[in-house]
């Protein structure tokens, strides 16, 4: 089994800036989050009337909902309080997806 095997993780953008050491499980987790994110984002900008029906998807929902918490969170304690509760819904969410294949 290979999926507890340590990975470097860097992102392309960033060079040799920033790598990361992890299980090779975690690194797929991550680049299923970072794929439906820019699925997500090309998606809603090139056709954003296909929103209400992306939002019916579960993992789709709740990633955009995390998202939009984060950013909107800034220094407010509560909402970054709302945030750290929203990543826990958003990871478990994103696991379901991922071990069903549903994850872009």
């Amino acid at each position: 089994d290979r999926a507890g095997e340590g990975v470097v993780v860097s992102l392309l953008e960033l060079g040799d800036w920033l790598s990361l050491a992890m299980p090779r499980a975690l690194a797929s987790k991550l680049q299923a989050l970072r794929g439906m994110l820019q699925y997500l984002f090309k998606t809603i900008c090139v056709q954003p009337s296909s929103l209400p029906e992306i939002l019916k998807d579960e993992a789709a929902a709740t990633l955009l909902e995390l998202s939009t918490t984060i950013l909107v969170a800034g220094d407010d304690e509560n909402a970054q309080s709302q945030a750290a509760t929203a990543a826990g819904a958003g990871a478990a969410a994103m696991e379901k997806a991922v071990e069903r294949g549903t994850a872009r």
